[in-house]
């Protein structure tokens, strides 16, 4: 039986005898849990009632039972609610590990709403910035470069060209890497908004985040131009960048070099074209990347047009021997660009990998991303604008890579562009 409050202090005050009391004193204590949680109730207080009108037992061994019960219960105190201290803390909040009453606990729930409703406004306004702010052409930097090719000779348009489109791709680049981490943090907001699965260290996190992007947007990058006397009638210029360090990837000046099999190098290393008859050749790139993120740019000038028509690009480790046969070493990670929708892992092949259509043909610009500190390389397809990615084994395939590149027909051709 579950006692009201005026029942309990009732049998308090109007104790039976022996047993019965013994009894009531039992069934009050059960009632403890009805009303220790309502407003202006003294639990505490109670249960010293309760005490005392036990000590008239004559029974003791029965009495120190439930003096230790009653004792126990009397040591949970309660916890005032952190907002309005006057209520019972009942429930607590994992943001802020404070404990609120009902009301309070609405209430707080409700300023969190509000902060966030804060964070989203700016979170839209940055959004809006980013989308309408993508006149780079007008960037100060770029004026200069302007003016140093006016007073230089037509002999040095071309380096000045190179050093202007340098300035964009950083400048793109930048931006480039601002929308990625606004996007992420916009999954982040909308995720979080929409599951309510937010608390305070997550409100702080997100505007500490819209913040920081926000002055990167506004400030501008760190690039400076910087004169280099390698000829005496004219200096020559090149781009220094703060963000050239952020994890963004750098077009690396990449040329083929050693070869295994029927496969010539042409002009100047930028072109590897495969002989007459059909057989496995391999070539690989002169440089060794071991650090950083690298972008190289693969133009399949041509491939032959069948069903059994295929390209093999990926990175191998520099530490090992060239053999015309690569694609099968341990070593190395691949694509297989061709019907096969081969994606080689360490030197063994699995069809259609995490989606890989094998879907490249001739005049194809393939961009493959090697970020080295992640241990991964990526490819894009341009014309299909499709993205794949190759985690590699660092104890398998050891730094530092080569690019690797495998041919089969006659004829097939492969360009580094610049």
């Amino acid at each position: 039986m579950i006692l009201t409050r005026s029942q309990a202090r009732a049998q308090t005050t109007q104790p039976a005898p022996g047993s019965t009391l013994m009894t009531e004193l039992k069934e009050a204590l059960k009632s403890i849990e009805v009303f220790s949680g309502e407003k202006g109730v003294d639990t505490a207080q109670w249960l010293r009632e309760v005490e005392g009108k036990f000590r008239c037992f004559d029974n003791i061994q029965a009495s120190d039972k439930l003096k230790d019960t009653i004792k126990s219960r009397m040591s949970l105190s309660k916890v005032a609610c952190a907002k309005c201290v006057k209520g019972v803390g009942i429930l607590a909040c994992e943001g802020c590990l404070k404990k609120f009453c009902m009301k309070c606990t609405t209430e707080h729930r409700q300023e969190l709403e509000r902060e966030l409703d804060n964070i989203v406004y700016e979170h839209d306004t940055l959004k809006q910035h980013l989308q309408t702010i993508d006149d780079n052409m007008s960037h100060p930097l770029l004026k200069q470069i302007d003016e140093w090719k006016k007073a230089a000779t037509n002999k040095i348009n071309f380096l000045a060209e190179e050093v202007h489109n340098d300035v964009i791709e950083l400048l793109k680049q930048n931006k480039a890497a601002l929308r990625d981490r606004f996007q992420k943090l916009t999954v982040e907001i909308t995720n979080g908004r929409d599951d309510a699965a937010y608390v305070e260290t997550d409100l702080d996190t997100w505007m500490a985040e819209l913040e920081k992007v926000k002055q990167e947007l506004i400030t501008s990058p760190s690039i400076t131009i910087e004169g280099e006397k390698d000829i005496l009638w004219i200096n020559k210029i090149h781009i220094i960048s703060e963000f050239t360090d952020l994890n963004i990837p750098k077009i690396s000046v990449e040329k083929f070099g050693q070869v295994s099999g029927n496969i010539t190098v042409e002009a100047n290393g930028q072109v590897v074209i495969h002989g007459g008859g059909e057989g496995h050749a391999s070539v690989r790139g002169v440089n060794q990347y071991s650090s950083g993120v690298h972008c190289l740019q693969l133009n399949i000038d041509k491939m032959q047009a069948n069903d059994r028509a295929w390209i093999f690009f990926g990175v191998i480790s520099a530490s090992t021997p060239i053999t015309t046969v690569s694609v099968t070493s341990p070593t190395s990670c691949r694509w297989d660009g061709g019907k096969y929708k081969y994606v080689y892992l360490n030197g063994k092949a699995n069809t259609a990998w995490r989606g890989y259509d094998g879907d490249i043909r001739a005049n194809d610009m393939i961009v493959l991303t090697l970020s080295c500190d992640d241990r991964k390389i990526q490819m894009r397809n341009s014309r299909t604008n499709k993205e794949y990615e190759i985690p590699v084994d660092a104890d398998k395939c050891a730094l530092p890579w080569q690019l690797n590149v495998v041919v089969y027909h006659p004829n097939d051709c492969v360009r580094i562009l610049p």
